[in-house]
Protein backbone atom coordinates (compact mmCIF):
# COMPACT_ATOMS: atom_id res chain seq x y z
CA UNK A 1 0.00 0.00 0.00
CA UNK A 2 1.08 3.55 -0.70
CA UNK A 3 1.22 4.64 2.94
CA UNK A 4 3.70 1.85 3.66
CA UNK A 5 6.17 2.98 1.00
CA UNK A 6 8.93 5.45 1.84
CA UNK A 7 9.05 7.34 -1.49
CA UNK A 8 12.38 8.94 -0.58
CA UNK A 9 13.86 8.67 -4.06
CA UNK A 10 16.85 10.97 -3.48
CA UNK A 11 17.89 9.19 -0.29
CA UNK A 12 17.46 5.79 -1.92
CA UNK A 13 19.54 6.88 -4.94
CA UNK A 14 22.21 8.35 -2.69
CA UNK A 15 22.49 5.16 -0.63
CA UNK A 16 22.32 2.84 -3.64
CA UNK A 17 25.40 4.40 -5.23
CA UNK A 18 27.28 5.46 -2.12
CA UNK A 19 26.91 9.19 -2.78
CA UNK A 20 27.02 12.15 -0.40
CA UNK A 21 25.24 15.48 -0.26
CA UNK A 22 22.52 14.58 -2.76
CA UNK A 23 19.41 14.14 -0.61
CA UNK A 24 17.82 16.34 2.00
CA UNK A 25 17.82 14.84 5.48
CA UNK A 26 15.49 16.67 7.82
CA UNK A 27 14.59 16.56 11.50
CA UNK A 28 10.87 16.07 12.24
CA UNK A 29 8.88 17.14 15.30
CA UNK A 30 8.60 14.61 18.09
CA UNK A 31 4.87 15.02 18.51
CA UNK A 32 1.86 12.98 17.37
CA UNK A 33 0.85 13.52 13.77
CA UNK A 34 4.10 15.18 12.73
CA UNK A 35 6.33 12.20 12.02
CA UNK A 36 7.58 11.98 8.44
CA UNK A 37 5.30 9.19 7.19
CA UNK A 38 2.16 10.75 8.68
CA UNK A 39 3.00 14.10 7.09
CA UNK A 40 3.75 12.42 3.78
CA UNK A 41 0.37 10.69 3.83
CA UNK A 42 -1.34 14.00 4.68
CA UNK A 43 0.35 15.70 1.72
CA UNK A 44 -0.77 12.94 -0.65
CA UNK A 45 -4.34 13.31 0.59
CA UNK A 46 -4.32 17.04 -0.05
CA UNK A 47 -2.84 16.57 -3.54
CA UNK A 48 -5.76 14.31 -4.39
CA UNK A 49 -8.57 15.32 -2.04
CA UNK A 50 -11.31 13.99 -4.34
CA UNK A 51 -10.05 10.43 -3.79
CA UNK A 52 -10.14 10.78 0.01
CA UNK A 53 -13.81 11.05 1.08
CA UNK A 54 -12.99 11.57 4.77
CA UNK A 55 -10.84 14.61 4.04
CA UNK A 56 -13.32 15.96 1.51
CA UNK A 57 -16.15 15.56 4.01
CA UNK A 58 -14.09 17.36 6.66
CA UNK A 59 -13.54 20.25 4.24
CA UNK A 60 -17.30 20.46 3.58
CA UNK A 61 -17.97 20.56 7.32
CA UNK A 62 -15.38 23.31 7.77
CA UNK A 63 -16.95 25.24 4.91
CA UNK A 64 -20.42 24.87 6.44
CA UNK A 65 -19.11 26.11 9.79
CA UNK A 66 -17.51 29.13 8.09
CA UNK A 67 -20.85 29.88 6.38
CA UNK A 68 -22.73 29.21 9.60
CA UNK A 69 -25.16 27.29 7.42
CA UNK A 70 -25.48 23.54 6.67
CA UNK A 71 -24.38 22.53 3.19
CA UNK A 72 -23.64 19.25 1.41
CA UNK A 73 -21.08 18.42 -1.25
CA UNK A 74 -23.91 17.84 -3.74
CA UNK A 75 -25.29 21.33 -3.07
CA UNK A 76 -21.85 22.82 -3.53
CA UNK A 77 -21.37 21.10 -6.89
CA UNK A 78 -24.78 22.23 -8.14
CA UNK A 79 -23.89 25.93 -7.87
CA UNK A 80 -20.88 27.24 -9.82
CA UNK A 81 -20.42 30.26 -7.57
CA UNK A 82 -20.60 28.23 -4.36
CA UNK A 83 -18.26 25.68 -5.93
CA UNK A 84 -15.76 28.47 -6.62
CA UNK A 85 -16.02 29.74 -3.04
CA UNK A 86 -15.56 26.20 -1.74
CA UNK A 87 -12.43 25.68 -3.85
CA UNK A 88 -11.02 28.98 -2.58
CA UNK A 89 -11.89 28.00 0.98
CA UNK A 90 -10.13 24.64 0.58
CA UNK A 91 -6.98 26.34 -0.71
CA UNK A 92 -7.02 28.66 2.30
CA UNK A 93 -7.44 25.75 4.72
CA UNK A 94 -4.63 23.83 3.05
CA UNK A 95 -2.41 26.89 3.24
CA UNK A 96 -3.04 27.31 6.97
CA UNK A 97 -2.41 23.62 7.68
CA UNK A 98 0.73 23.33 5.56
CA UNK A 99 2.16 26.62 6.86
CA UNK A 100 1.84 25.22 10.38
CA UNK A 101 3.72 22.10 9.28
CA UNK A 102 6.34 24.13 7.42
CA UNK A 103 7.00 26.46 10.36
CA UNK A 104 7.60 23.45 12.61
CA UNK A 105 9.99 21.92 10.06
CA UNK A 106 11.74 25.25 9.50
CA UNK A 107 12.34 25.68 13.22
CA UNK A 108 14.04 22.28 13.37
CA UNK A 109 15.91 22.71 10.06
CA UNK A 110 16.92 26.40 9.95
CA UNK A 111 19.80 25.99 7.48
CA UNK A 112 17.59 24.22 4.95
CA UNK A 113 14.72 26.66 5.49
CA UNK A 114 17.03 29.60 4.80
CA UNK A 115 17.75 28.18 1.32
CA UNK A 116 14.14 27.62 0.27
CA UNK A 117 12.63 30.21 -2.06
CA UNK A 118 8.84 30.09 -2.28
CA UNK A 119 5.70 32.14 -1.87
CA UNK A 120 4.19 31.54 1.58
CA UNK A 121 0.89 32.95 0.33
CA UNK A 122 0.64 30.32 -2.40
CA UNK A 123 -0.99 27.14 -1.05
CA UNK A 124 0.40 25.02 -3.90
CA UNK A 125 3.99 26.16 -3.33
CA UNK A 126 3.77 25.66 0.44
CA UNK A 127 2.37 22.16 -0.15
CA UNK A 128 5.15 21.39 -2.65
CA UNK A 129 7.82 22.54 -0.19
CA UNK A 130 6.46 20.36 2.61
CA UNK A 131 6.17 17.46 0.17
CA UNK A 132 9.78 17.97 -0.86
CA UNK A 133 11.00 17.97 2.72
CA UNK A 134 9.06 14.86 3.81
CA UNK A 135 10.26 13.13 0.63
CA UNK A 136 13.91 13.84 1.40
CA UNK A 137 14.70 16.20 -1.48
CA UNK A 138 17.40 18.81 -1.00
CA UNK A 139 16.55 22.53 -0.81
CA UNK A 140 18.21 22.97 -4.22
CA UNK A 141 15.97 20.32 -5.77
CA UNK A 142 12.84 21.71 -4.12
CA UNK A 143 13.65 25.18 -5.47
CA UNK A 144 14.32 23.75 -8.93
CA UNK A 145 10.97 21.97 -8.93
CA UNK A 146 9.15 25.17 -7.97
CA UNK A 147 11.03 27.20 -10.59
CA UNK A 148 10.15 24.64 -13.26
CA UNK A 149 6.44 25.10 -12.60
CA UNK A 150 6.80 28.87 -12.65
CA UNK A 151 8.51 28.82 -16.05
CA UNK A 152 6.47 30.54 -18.74
CA UNK A 153 5.17 27.93 -21.16
CA UNK A 154 5.56 25.07 -18.69
CA UNK A 155 7.85 22.04 -18.88
CA UNK A 156 7.72 21.74 -22.67
CA UNK A 157 9.10 25.26 -23.12
CA UNK A 158 11.57 24.75 -20.29
CA UNK A 159 13.12 21.74 -22.01
CA UNK A 160 14.26 23.97 -24.88
CA UNK A 161 16.29 26.34 -22.69
CA UNK A 162 20.13 26.17 -22.57
CA UNK A 163 19.99 25.47 -18.82
CA UNK A 164 17.73 22.47 -19.38
CA UNK A 165 19.91 21.22 -22.23
CA UNK A 166 22.88 21.28 -19.82
CA UNK A 167 20.84 19.17 -17.39
CA UNK A 168 20.16 16.65 -20.14
CA UNK A 169 23.86 16.38 -20.93
CA UNK A 170 24.68 15.67 -17.29
CA UNK A 171 21.87 13.13 -17.08
CA UNK A 172 23.24 11.32 -20.13
CA UNK A 173 26.73 11.22 -18.62
CA UNK A 174 25.42 9.78 -15.38
CA UNK A 175 23.37 7.14 -17.17
CA UNK A 176 26.33 6.13 -19.33
CA UNK A 177 28.44 5.79 -16.20
CA UNK A 178 26.19 3.92 -13.76
CA UNK A 179 23.32 2.75 -15.96
CA UNK A 180 20.78 4.69 -13.96
CA UNK A 181 19.42 8.21 -13.56
CA UNK A 182 17.60 10.02 -10.73
CA UNK A 183 13.88 9.23 -10.73
CA UNK A 184 13.01 12.72 -9.50
CA UNK A 185 13.72 16.13 -11.09
CA UNK A 186 17.04 17.25 -9.55
CA UNK A 187 18.61 20.66 -9.95
CA UNK A 188 21.66 21.10 -12.17
CA UNK A 189 23.79 21.51 -9.05
CA UNK A 190 22.60 18.12 -7.78
CA UNK A 191 23.38 16.44 -11.10
CA UNK A 192 26.84 18.02 -11.01
CA UNK A 193 27.42 16.58 -7.51
CA UNK A 194 26.34 13.14 -8.70
CA UNK A 195 28.54 13.32 -11.80
CA UNK A 196 31.61 14.48 -9.89
CA UNK A 197 31.29 11.59 -7.45
CA UNK A 198 30.70 8.84 -9.99
CA UNK A 199 33.41 10.28 -12.22
CA UNK A 200 35.93 10.28 -9.38
CA UNK A 201 35.03 6.71 -8.55
CA UNK A 202 36.10 5.60 -12.04
CA UNK A 203 38.67 8.12 -13.35
CA UNK A 204 39.48 5.97 -16.39
CA UNK A 205 36.10 6.55 -18.07
CA UNK A 206 35.58 8.71 -21.12
CA UNK A 207 34.24 12.01 -19.81
CA UNK A 208 33.23 13.27 -23.24
CA UNK A 209 29.58 13.85 -24.00
CA UNK A 210 28.17 10.99 -26.05
CA UNK A 211 25.80 11.88 -28.82
CA UNK A 212 22.37 10.24 -28.59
Amino acid sequence: MRDQISHQFAIEFEERYGLNGIAGRYVFPEEPGFDRLTLQHKVWEIYDTEKHPALLDARVQQFAAALNHPVTLEQIRENDQVCYYFATFMQHQELLEMLTVYEKLAALNPQAAAQLRFDKDDSKEVLDVVHGMVSGFSPEDINHYLESFRHEGGFMALEQTPKEQARMVLTTRIKDQIGDIPSWRPATSTLEKIWEQVKQRSPEIDTGVRQP
